[in-house]
């Protein structure tokens, strides 16, 4: 399915559309344009967007709070710390992260937050109502490249600069984790490609040697992007002062039928195409919007072709999926609710999202990936709902993905236990294929899982290695 991924950026408001389909672990590069605001809404109609803005006053901080699981909770209080930092006559949208210095104490929890004004969403971008009900994810640039970053090198700590005609950007990430960002407007009065050059290089300069020595951060990886990704005396210059040879990054298997210098201007948007729920800005009364559209047009039958499905397969699955056509029923349920005036809530968003893409899944004349779930129901059941993409194309595939914090090595050990037997038994099956590249990090007591699962057994193939995990 294809979608739209673009930047809202400049003064003047461009937009960089890239359209997109997902293919394996990357995307094919459809088409590709720059356009203006005034334009979103006929070259997004009908499409799914994911948008990013690079806009330059986010307001930022680290807050500590009492350790509550609460969304809303964390969000009130999270504005009350942040006060005074705040706009009083704004609205805020917000994303928040465990901070990468620890907290003081267990009873304390440690956020890094960002927060933009809802009007960047509401009234900057350039989307009518019926645009924005099309949201799927609405982010920040620095977020964007992030997520570039994570693409290409994991855990670890990576320095990049981007630079485009409007800004210099530069962002230091450990994984899908935004560490800091700082953005800098291109002066109109650099002419010279020397002055350009200077520019560049005074400003990398200082932010390195800012995360590096206050900050403490010991950069891994320092990759140059956009127009900096063929500068080679900045390449040069870098290296002479960070005493580390600095990359670039390739289209390769990330984004298929794009050139170099496409895949570079595009950068932000692909990034954008990346990004995951931690980094979404998006309004939750859009989020509440898009899933009762969903629901209201499809639940009643996906129930329906679900039970069939069920009973023309093995009748033993019935009892695999007892838990997940309960869940459905009392969606519905409280659906009805909704419409008929009580003002019931969408219980949980991330999974909800996951509901959402199981309707779309029905709808489609494919065959379904379905009959993959009985066999993988007790790893979802480990791993959660928030991130499970169902691909119903030619090989019936279902991506896991999750991000899960502990207490204790003890904990983290027992859950990836407990992963690895469930993957134990589906490849003993002999009817599933299984790509693995998890990570456990024992030091910060941290697990990101990635696992795909295909019907089939395929013969495996390695490409470049970009993470660092484990293939099954």
């Amino acid at each position: 399915m294809q979608f739209v991924s673009l930047e809202v950026a400049g003064s003047d408001r461009k937009v960089k559309a890239a359209v997109l389909s997902k293919s394996g672990s990357g995307f094919i590069l459809k088409n590709h344009y720059s356009t203006h605001t005034g334009r979103l809404q006929q070259i997004t109609a009908g499409s799914g967007i994911r948008i990013a803005t690079d806009y330059f006053d986010a307001v930022t901080g680290t807050v500590e709070i009492p350790p509550v699981k609460d969304p809303q909770a964390v969000q009130s209080m999270i504005r009350s710390k942040m006060a005074e930092s705040l706009n009083p006559e704004n609205d805020y949208l917000s994303v928040y992260s465990e901070a990468h210095e620890d907290a003081p104490d267990a009873s304390t929890l440690k956020l890094d937050v960002y927060m933009v004004p809802q009007h960047v969403f509401e009234d900057d971008i350039g989307l009518g109502e019926a645009g924005k009900k099309n949201v799927s994810l609405f982010t920040l640039s620095h977020f964007s490249l992030a997520a570039v970053s994570n693409y290409y090198h994991g855990n670890k700590f990576v320095f990049q600069a981007f630079a485009d005609r409007e800004k210099l950007l530069i962002v230091i990430s450990f994984g899908d984790k935004l560490i800091y960002s700082r953005t800098t407007p291109i002066p109109a009065n650099l002419e010279s490609d020397d002055d350009k050059l200077n520019f560049y290089y005074e400003n990398i300069n200082l932010t390195y040697m800012y995360v590096s020595q206050n900050r403490q951060i010991n950069v891994d990886h320092i990759v140059l992007s956009g127009l900096l990704h063929n500068m080679e005396p900045l390449f040069t210059m870098v290296n002479e002062f960070a005493g580390k040879e600095p990359e670039t990054v390739a289209p390769g298997r990330l984004v298929k039928k794009c050139g170099m210098s496409v895949f570079h201007d595009l950068l932000i948007p692909i990034g954008t195409a990346l990004c995951g729920s931690e980094s979404d800005f998006t309004p939750q009364r859009i989020i509440r919007e898009r899933v009762f559209r969903k629901l209201t047009g499809a639940l009643n039958i996906a129930i329906l072709a679900a039970v069939i499905v069920f009973t023309v397969m093995n009748i033993g699955m019935l009892s695999e999926f007892r838990a997940l056509k309960e869940r459905l029923q009392i969606n519905s349920m409280r659906l009805r609710q909704s419409l008929a005036g009580l003002s019931a809530e969408v219980p949980d968003i991330s999974e909800s999202r996951y509901h959402v893409q199981y309707l779309d899944i029905i709808d489609t004349k494919k065959k379904s990936p379905l009959r993959l779930l009985p066999k993988i129901a007790p790893l979802i059941s480990l791993t959660g709902y928030d991130r499970v993409i169902m691909d119903g194309g030619k090989t019936r595939s279902v991506e896991i993905n999750a991000a899960r914090n502990f207490t204790s090595i003890q904990e983290l050990t027992s859950y990836h236990d407990r992963i690895d037997r469930a993957l134990e038994d589906l490849k003993n099956s002999g009817e599933y294929t299984i790509n693995d590249i998890s990570k456990y990090n024992m030091n910060r007591l941290a697990a990101s899982v990635q696992i795909t699962i295909s019907e089939g057994r395929v013969k495996e193939e390695r490409g470049e290695d970009e993470y660092q995990g484990r293939r099954r």
